[in-house]
């Protein structure tokens, strides 16, 4: 009987320490990271992918006004992940090879993101008001996004 306890307790913290990798790190937190230890692109992508996630949520939630600068927070942000994976790319890669795993990436993201909003929603109520992560990384996209709202010029954006 001691040897399944050992047994389960050994499977408990592997499916924990499995489960707690997973988790998105804040925002904030990733940003204070050393340049090195960043991808430059990531945090674009983890923007695009928040952005996604609650426009797939809410659809018939939001005003037309509102899902469409959603939409253009997401052109915005995708365009500049594009732009620095480009620039990091240490071989001649396509531009639409680096446009497709960059849209894959912000799908999967937006899919991590998704899955959350309905998990709070299905147990609290609240889709993410109540939850930290998501509204900490909503506020600080919000900051990046507008002050590339500012620099890309909306004609690049189509």
């Amino acid at each position: 009987m001691h040897k399944m306890t050992l047994l389960a307790a050994i499977v408990g913290a592997l499916l924990s320490s499995t489960a707690s990798a997973q988790e998105f790190q804040p925002l904030s937190e990733y940003i204070e990271r050393p340049p090195e230890d960043q991808v430059s692109s990531y945090i674009f992508e983890r923007c695009a992918g928040l952005y996604q996630g609650i426009l797939a949520y809410n659809p018939t939630r939001m005003t037309d006004e509102v899902s469409e600068r959603f939409e253009q927070s997401i052109a915005i942000v995708a365009l500049v992940a594009v732009k620095l994976r480009e620039k990091a790319s240490i071989t001649e890669t396509p531009p639409d090879v680096l446009t497709n795993s960059t849209a894959n990436d912000i799908v999967r993201i937006a899919e991590i993101y998704l899955d959350r909003i309905k998990n709070n929603y299905a147990t609290t109520g609240q889709a993410f008001a109540d939850d930290a992560l998501i509204t900490g990384d909503l506020d600080t996209c919000r900051q990046i996004t507008e002050i590339f709202r500012g620099i890309i010029p909306p004609d690049a954006l189509k």
